[in-house]
């Protein structure tokens, strides 16, 4: 077993269960999530190309087995 960092983008729903599960499932694909935190938010539509939605970007450590 390994532990790596991850460095993920999310786009947040409406709810705050909403991002929290989408981020956990999208840290699956990479290893168990041991912890994780949203280091930046980006909302407006000029620096996201998705319109008004928000972009959570995620910084991880997983465990990943050997």
């Amino acid at each position: 077993m390994r532990l790596e960092l991850v460095a993920i983008e999310v786009h947040l729903g409406d709810e705050l269960g909403e991002l929290q599960t989408a981020i956990a499932q999208a840290l699956l694909a990479y290893g168990e999530p041991l912890r994780w935190a949203v280091t930046r938010v980006e909302g407006d539509s000029r620096s996201n190309p998705y319109g008004n939605r928000q972009l959570a970007h995620v910084e991880a450590i997983v465990i990943v087995p050997s």
